[in-house]
């Protein structure tokens, strides 16, 4: 029932503030995850901010654009400790109901300074298995996850890690898949200006891949490895490389020992996906390790086939043979039989689009991930109002007769 005024008209509804937090606003896949799902939860029920540990970036104006206040505390580098306290001041100020943090920095950071500023709710989403940790990352990891009151996982896989690796709770843990903007993929833009771009004929054949530049992790080794056995098949065939990261130069010269450099792209836009993907024949994601694979949700959404690795999530996205093509990681030859299996199929590549995309639309769309998380924050939110309330019980002393 809604409270009453003094005039006696009902009183609105207070709003749930919910603090989520980067640790910076460059493009990745939590960041992009977050800069098309917050702007979609209920601004009736939830007052929204996201807040960067680092400096401002395009995350943070799509997020603007859209109408999401967003704060970004300035660190340096890979870690500057004067964000600790900068992030407690701002956590003391305003006052959230719910924080929830992405990606380790934002986790250990988040679950440390809410526990001791007695947040309500401390959310950690994890977004990947985290190869890079030494022990003493994985120490911390340990040692805070319990701050947390509960720790989503973008797949199984991600959930099974964070519970057998990480040391969460799996009664305080569940999948939260990641989900894509349906709407910026529902209809083909033409491929052809970026075909031009990248100099490539309009009647060849194009194979691409779409990530951050980072190997062993991503795979674009293998990528390339398999793009020598293809171009054999077909000449006219340009393999593409979009992302950004440190491991260009080595791929780069895996491209010329293969022989193929003057047929492979390398592009660092990140925010043309849609029009780059539709300059695609087929998309392909050959991780050796994966959390999740949003890229492969967003080719699904282009009504582009696909071939990926089966690790990680991806067996989550992918239906085999239906939906795209698995093949194991680390198995080049492989990558390159599916790949040169579906460019000399066209029929197959059409009808395998077909079916992604009425996969992603009836399982991964960003409206059904927001909804999916704004039933946890419901569900987290009477957890504890039923705790505190119990507690409050307990805590009445019962009276004696006669006092």
């Amino acid at each position: 029932m809604a409270r009453q005024g003094d005039d006696g008209r009902a009183s609105p509804k207070r709003k749930t503030r919910v603090l989520h937090v980067l640790v910076g606003l460059t493009i990745g896949g939590a960041e992009s995850l977050i800069a098309d799902l917050v702007p979609r939860l209920d601004r009736e029920a939830y007052d929204v901010t996201v807040c960067s540990l680092k400096g401002w970036g395009p995350i943070g104006d799509r997020l603007a654009r859209r109408g999401v206040k967003v704060v970004a505390l300035g660190g340096k580098g890979r870690f500057d400790p004067r964000v600790i306290s900068r992030f407690a001041s701002f956590i003391r100020r305003e006052r959230y109901d719910i924080v929830h943090s992405h990606l380790y920095l934002a986790n250990l950071i988040s679950r440390l300074v809410g526990r001791l500023l007695r947040v309500p709710i401390i959310i950690s989403s994890q977004h990947g298995t985290e190869i890079w940790m030494r022990w003493y990352h994985l120490l911390l990891e340990r040692t805070t996850v319990h701050c947390a009151d509960h720790v989503t996982g973008c797949s199984e896989s991600v959930r099974d890690y964070a519970v057998d690796v990480m040391g969460a709770d799996r009664r305080h843990s569940s999948v939260l898949h990641n989900g894509v903007d349906l709407d910026r993929f529902a209809l083909p833009p033409d491929g052809s200006v970026w075909r031009e771009r990248w100099g490539i004929p309009s009647d060849a054949l194009v194979a691409g891949v779409v990530g951050r530049l980072a190997l062993p992790e991503k795979g674009q080794d293998l990528f390339l490895a398999a793009a020598g056995e293809v171009a054999e098949a077909f000449p006219r065939a340009y393999f593409v490389i979009v992302g950004e990261g440190p491991c260009r130069p080595e791929l780069e010269r895996i491209a010329r020992e293969v022989g193929i450099s003057d047929r492979v792209i390398f592009d660092s836009t990140q925010d043309e996906v849609p029009r780059m993907m539709a300059a695609f024949d087929l998309a392909v994601l050959p991780s050796r390790r994966e959390g999740f694979g949003i890229v492969l949700l967003e080719a699904m959404a282009s009504r582009k086939p696909v071939v990926a690795t089966n690790v990680g999530g991806i067996p989550e996205i992918i239906e085999d043979g239906l939906t795209g093509m698995l093949v194991p990681p680390c198995d080049a030859p492989a990558l390159a039989r599916a790949m040169v299996r579906l460019l000399s199929d066209r029929q197959q590549c059409d009808m395998m689009g077909e079916e992604g995309r009425r996969r992603v639309e009836a399982s991964f769309g960003i409206e059904k991930t927001a909804a999916r998380l704004e039933s946890l924050y419901r569900s987290l939110s009477g957890e504890k109002a039923r705790r505190s309330h119990a507690e409050d019980v307990r805590g009445i002393e019962p009276r004696g007769e006669g006092t």
